[in-house]
């Protein structure tokens, strides 16, 4: 999918952005249309995809909305007009930014074009600057950009031992064929890290697991008692942890008063949850 990218026509089109956008798919305005008969020229042209701007009225406010949030290929995009930049978002974007993030954020109002990823929100920052003559920009700017939402399987062969302590995220380098060369360099991706996949494992609640000096052990129960049971344990997640040895399917895990029991106590279970 071929996108035409702009922002901040204020009532003008230059003629040569239908030329520039005339092998695209689609159409993003990022807002400050200008009028009506503006969108309208864009939409009779490609499919539009649009929002209002703090200085469209209210008949452009009636046909389009402040926020647009859609799937395009597969990826996630956020296209408003006042959106701040990476580092120092708009408080009214702000928080959905970190919280829910889009794959794409796209947004405009500064008059000034900017393309960045920001590392910290993991989304890719568009700011197409302003297509029209009014502003203090100095230069007319529109972007045209693909997504192709093609995947691309490539093996991971290196992974950096250190954390980012400020971004929290991790360094990952993997190997791809691209014989095609359908792979440009500078091009944005979204990455999915596929770990080791076991089938028919046993996983538990990371908080029903009790480590001790010689490995770690959980309570079943068994006759109407807690026993005590050593596992030994394998792939672990954010709230699950593999057991490879120790427990079968079928046992009675104890997962909650864990800290007052001992081996044999007698014990009367209050809720009992049945998983596969």
């Amino acid at each position: 999918m071929k996108i035409g990218l702009l922002s901040d026509t204020h009532g003008w089109i230059h003629p040569r952005l239908f030329d520039h956008f005339s092998q695209c798919d689609e159409i993003w305005h990022a807002g400050d249309i200008g009028s009506i008969e503006i969108a309208d020229a864009l939409a009779a042209f490609k499919p539009l995809k649009a929002v209002y701007g703090n200085i469209d009225n209210s008949i452009v406010r009636t046909a389009y909305k402040q926020h647009l949030k859609f799937m395009a290929d597969e990826i996630k995009v956020w296209i408003t007009h006042i959106g701040g930049t990476p580092g120092h978002y708009d408080q009214g974007v702000r928080n959905q930014i970190y919280e829910d993030p889009p794959d794409i954020f796209i947004c405009g109002h500064s008059h000034i074009a900017k393309i960045m990823y920001d590392k910290k929100a993991a989304l890719l920052y568009v700011n197409p600057g302003a297509a029209g003559y009014h502003g203090f920009h100095k230069f007319m700017t529109a972007i045209r950009f693909e997504i192709d939402g093609k995947k691309y399987n490539a093996v991971v062969y290196a992974v950096d031992p250190k954390i980012d302590l400020n971004t929290r995220t991790l360094v990952i380098r993997a190997l791809y064929p691209n014989k095609k060369e359908e792979l440009k360099p500078g091009r944005y991706t979204s990455v999915t890290l596929l770990l080791s996949q076991v089938d028919d494992a046993i996983a538990i609640p990371t908080e029903a697991l009790i480590p001790e000096m010689e490995g770690e052990m959980v309570y079943v129960y068994r006759g109407g008692k807690a026993e005590s049971v050593k596992v030994e344990t394998g792939l672990r997640t954010e709230s699950l942890i593999q057991i490879v040895n120790g427990l079968k399917f079928g046992d009675t895990l104890i997962t909650t008063g864990i800290l007052q029991l001992r081996h044999n106590l007698p014990v009367v279970l209050d809720t009992l949850i049945t998983t596969r």
